[in-house]
């Protein structure tokens, strides 16, 4: 049951979903999975972890200027609608009309099939770069998102020096290596299909994800939240 005024920001899951109306309208505002350079999701060891990090009412398009060439659909259910959610597709439900009441209903995959992220060819950039963020936590621990986000701001990062300095050197050659042993792993297995960009560029866009990330409370970047 959901009071109107309420607005559950731009988001996507990890299953498929059929969402089924009982009653009043909901605006909804949805989204191919991918995207990245315009949505600039949250990583994946984050508490807003598949959440969109820019605000569809007011968009910073000073800190997220990628979102300019986001692709957006919109429209409107009602009761008796039933919408499908493939797993991933962005989604923003908001309910400017009335009070109103929904049911979701999931679906999950079998355990041994491979991960949508990685069978979706607009999803395999996302799924390098948690690959990427999991390498980092795993070498600098709780380090790791204040490395990333001195990675993230040139200015930042040309005045560390000394030890500093090749700390950071180290984390960047790690984020290197990982990517291109994506993209290599991605190629092999799904030949012509697999990810065409560069690893500068999958270190790039996952980087842009770091610099303007919010500290929350009970969370330091690089640091596992406990979602129990």
């Amino acid at each position: 049951i959901g009071q109107k005024g309420v607005v559950m920001p731009l988001h996507y899951d990890s299953a498929d979903n059929l969402y089924v109306m009982a009653w009043g309208r909901k605006r909804v505002l949805l989204a191919d999975p991918g995207q990245q350079d315009a949505f600039y999701p949250h990583p994946s060891g984050h508490p807003n972890a598949g959440s969109a990090q820019v605000k569809l009412s007011a968009p910073n398009l000073t800190r997220f200027p990628g979102f300019a060439s986001a692709k957006l659909r919109e429209t409107v259910v009602g009761p008796g609608d039933v919408l499908f959610l493939p797993n991933h597709w962005w989604h923003q439900f908001e309910q400017p009309f009335e009070q109103t009441a929904s049911l979701n209903v999931w679906s999950y995959e079998a355990p041994d099939t491979p991960p949508v992220s990685l069978r979706d060819k607009r999803m395999r950039g996302i799924a390098i770069q948690n690959f990427m963020e999991a390498k980092m936590v795993e070498l600098f621990k709780n380090k790791a998102g204040v490395l990333l986000k001195v990675l993230a701001d040139p200015a930042k990062r040309a005045s560390k020096k000394g030890a500093q300095e090749k700390l950071l050197q180290k984390a960047n050659a790690s984020l290197f290596e990982t990517a291109e042993n994506g993209r290599r792993w991605v190629d092999r297995t799904f030949g012509t299909s697999g990810v065409l960009e560069s690893s500068a560029r999958l270190v790039e866009r996952f980087l842009e994800l770091h610099r303007y990330l919010p500290r929350l409370s009970g969370w330091k970047p690089g640091q596992e939240w406990d979602m129990s």
